[in-house]
């Protein structure tokens, strides 16, 4: 034997004077982190959830405007129930939208004053306003259906001119990859936001809870994701079973205006076909 210790022995003996040393600078380093956390904490992902089609069932409406935490409805204008369930869901401190029906590529009626691509400007602009009329308390516009409307450029730019004198944002339901809603309203300078999800193509609760997944990773990759989903049982009783939990899972709902007011609009959304 040589008696030289090997070097993994030498690295094992180190002498213990180190150890309280090495301690020492850990708690220090861990005492600094702690800090700079609690200064500076990461925001959570936002959850937008949009439940469309409120005004015909008065029963669904209600049901869908007792879910729990900040959820926007987009309301149907001149429905028998629409101004008694925006009065309700803005009691709740939630959010109205005017759901305007508007002229599709595949539906020949998309609902009661709505707006179509031959209309002159002055039609246009009362229909909207008679709709604003029995939707008390909208915040913003989204359209419902609008396929064939909002791929036409002359009544979207009739859209954003009325939407920014009444200072209210837009919610593009993307009904069709030709939407021109995005753009207009960026040159008109109206608060925007892409629906990202639908939740309820299919309903069933796989299919809906596929759909809810996806939102909540677009959501973790963006920092905030929107979704539409409608007042269908299924729909609604995933979403009082799935929205108590979001907050432990590192989520926060928001309202469309809350966002609107911290970001210039939602990355682009994915496509999902309905008109």
């Amino acid at each position: 034997m040589t008696g030289i210790t090997p070097q993994s022995d030498r690295l094992r003996f180190q002498p213990t004077f180190l150890h309280p040393i090495a301690f020492a600078l850990l708690a220090v380093l861990l005492a600094f982190t702690t800090h700079a956390a609690e200064q500076s904490p990461s925001a959570p992902p936002r959850v937008v959830i949009i439940i469309d089609d409120i005004g015909h069932s008065y029963s669904a409406g209600r049901r869908a405007v007792g879910l729990s935490g900040a959820i926007n409805y987009a309301v149907l204008p001149h429905t028998p129930n629409s101004s008694r369930l925006a009065v309700m869901a803005q009691a709740e401190g939630k959010e109205v939208i005017l759901h305007m029906p508007m002229a599709s590529l595949v539906h020949p009626s998309p609902g009661t004053g709505v707006l179509t691509t031959d209309m002159p400007q002055t039609a246009f602009r009362q229909a909207l306003a008679d709709a604003f009329d029995s939707v008390p308390g909208c915040k913003g516009l989204s359209n419902h259906m609008g396929s064939a409307l909002t791929a036409k450029q002359e009544p979207m730019r009739w859209l954003m001119e009325e939407l920014r004198k009444r200072d209210l944002y837009f919610v593009d339901s993307r009904t069709t990859h030709k939407t021109l809603g995005a753009p207009t309203a960026e040159s008109f300078g109206v608060p925007h936001l892409n629906r990202m999800v639908f939740l309820d193509n299919t309903r069933t609760e796989d299919a809906i809870s596929k759909e809810f997944e996806r939102l909540l990773q677009l959501a973790r990759r963006h920092g905030v994701a929107a979704a539409i989903g409608h007042p269908h049982n299924e729909t609604l009783t995933f979403l009082e079973r799935h929205l108590p939990t979001l907050k432990e899972r590192g989520f926060e709902l928001a309202l469309v205006s809350e966002v609107l007011t911290e970001m210039e609009k939602i990355p682009g959304p994915e496509l999902v076909s309905k008109s």
